[in-house]
């Protein structure tokens, strides 16, 4: 899928208390919003294929508004989801929530749905794996700001599929894009995409790195570690670029130190 996986354990499968105990004192810089900000890239197309004139941030509000006000979106949604009762730690709530909004981004429905797998184990619907309480659930499902976003990455996923099996029609015939069935899966489509488009992202950013003699000493998908930190010229020299040959002008890298304890 476009991506590079290592074997065993490694700096990508531990928890990161452990990944900063490996790699020692350095920092990770990593896509802020990934998936999502690469989709948001097809949202003029979206729109010029309807010959729409709507502005791409009015249409899209709902990304608009997790992708400028993130903190604002949880707060919203944390407060809407979960009452006073609730026993999960502010921590364990956001991670909840964090979760389910990557599924979403990765074709997960909002639906709540139970079925076997081709083994015949019970499956059920990544919101009810993630929120495993009814009530709070259904406060999420119901949530504004929830499904707003989610009808606007639906349009933006079914633009980019039809998109891309137009240009290259192999795509249709690529087995590990089918499910189980035979069918043609659009969430595994746009998960090959969006992972082939990662790797051409990051690919600039190790190539600017190594431009700038850092030492690269980690890759984890959207996020790579170095031994010396960026300076913020250079940081935003890095994103300059990454926009300019990709045309995903929201691409940005956050900033995580790492400690050695």
């Amino acid at each position: 899928f476009g991506r590079t996986y290592y074997e065993g354990h490694s700096v990508q499968s531990v928890h990161k208390s452990l990944r900063e105990a490996m790699l020692g004192n350095s920092f990770e810089y990593d896509i802020s919003s990934s998936v999502i900000t690469w989709k948001y890239a097809f949202a003029q197309d979206y729109l010029n294929s309807l010959d729409s004139s709507n502005c791409v941030d009015a249409e899209f509000y709902g990304i608009q508004y997790y992708l400028s006000y993130k903190s604002d979106f949880y707060e919203d949604v944390l407060a809407q989801t979960f009452t006073n009762e609730s026993t999960w730690s502010l921590e364990k709530k956001k991670k909840k929530l964090k979760q389910a909004m990557t599924a979403f981004s990765f074709g997960a429905k909002l639906i709540e749905a139970k079925w076997k797998d081709a083994n015949g184990f019970d499956k059920v619907s990544s919101v009810m794996e993630i929120l495993k309480y009814a009530d709070e659930r259904e406060r999420f499902m119901n949530c504004n700001a929830v499904t707003r976003f989610k009808h606007e990455q639906e349009k933006l996923d079914s633009y980019i599929a039809k998109t891309f099996k137009e240009r290259y029609p192999f795509l249709e015939s690529l087995n590990s894009l089918k499910t189980l069935k035979g069918y043609n899966s659009r969430s595994k489509l746009i998960s090959w995409l969006y992972q082939h488009a990662e790797t051409i992202m990051m690919d600039i950013v190790r190539d600017e790195l190594k431009t700038l003699g850092k030492t690269v000493l980690a890759n984890v998908h959207d996020a790579i570690v170095v031994r010396e930190r960026l300076t913020e010229s250079e940081l935003l020299a890095i994103q300059d670029l990454v926009r300019k040959r990709t045309n995903v002008m929201l691409f940005s890298l956050s900033e995580t130190p790492y400690k050695r304890h």
